[in-house]
């Protein structure tokens, strides 16, 4: 029976080292590599004998590419407490005895999908989506620990990318929620790739935008009085855009809605 999680804060694994992501990006932005690269040979291989030859026939763009990554949670069958060699029935039971692990390098993890713990590993992928066969090709595939949050496995995944596939340039990034952090965004920005990341609403941060404004379909905000507002600037304390009213301090004086709150034509 699988164990239910005590909070929902669980819903992804929590990773036990603070500001990992922030030291592996520095890392690659500084041209460092990251030590923890067992399976270089692998993808290597799988680079050669697979994703070169999507490519060659026409699988694959090699150009203007558009990749999605994501982790899955891989269950064992394994027991995490071992098989005790040569039991003897009739003998109480010995904690000495020698015991047999199938499965040494498995953790236990969190299975959001199936809402409980497993134990088993992580398989982490890049791939991206053929239009005209409406399939999904992998570029890339990794096992991870399954206690191993999936934004240090796109970190790790994304160097062995860019090293092992030198000929495939990413110009989108699709990611979910678990790589919502500022330091995957200055690394996609670097290397002049754009990013579609699900925002994580479980990231603690107060609501940006009051109930009583609404975006516009291009991203423009509107005021209580139904205007378009005008971009005034960029935060780079709080990396925040800036807004005002289209026609200045005095039309807000004179608003009907200046009276909301501590009104400032900076709404936000």
């Amino acid at each position: 029976m699988g164990l239910t999680p005590p909070s929902l804060t669980l819903w992804k694994a929590q990773e036990i080292k603070p500001k990992i992501t922030e030291v592996l990006v520095n890392r690659l932005l500084n041209g460092k590599i990251i030590h923890f690269n067992f399976e270089a040979t692998l993808q290597h291989l799988f680079y050669s004998v697979a994703v070169l030859p999507s490519v060659q026939c026409g699988l694959i763009s090699s150009e203007n590419l558009t990749v999605s990554g994501d982790g899955t949670a891989v269950h064992t069958h394994a027991n995490p407490r071992g098989h005790r060699l040569n039991p003897d029935p009739d003998k109480p039971y010995n904690p000495d005895v020698p015991r047999h692990f199938s499965a040494p390098d498995a953790s236990w993890g969190w299975d959001s999908d199936m809402e409980k713990y497993y134990y088993g590993y992580t398989l982490f992928q890049l791939s991206c989506h053929n239009h005209s066969l409406h399939v999904d090709i992998p570029l890339l595939l990794r096992f991870t620990s399954a206690k191993r949050h999936d934004s240090v496995s796109f970190l790790v995944a994304f160097h062995e990318f860019e090293k092992h596939m030198p000929d495939l340039h990413i110009s989108n990034m699709c990611l979910d929620s678990a790589m919502d952090n500022y330091p995957t965004y200055n690394l996609l920005k670097d290397r002049h790739i754009h990013a579609f990341i699900d925002l994580n609403a479980k990231c603690g941060r107060p609501k940006s935008i009051p109930d009583n404004i609404h975006i516009d379909k291009d991203g423009t905000p509107i005021c209580q009085q139904g205007e378009r507002m005008a971009p005034n600037g960029y935060d780079k304390a709080c990396g925040c855009l800036l807004w005002r009213c289209p026609y200045g301090k005095n039309h807000c004086s004179k608003c009907e809605h200046h009276s909301w709150g501590a009104f400032d034509p900076n709404i936000f």
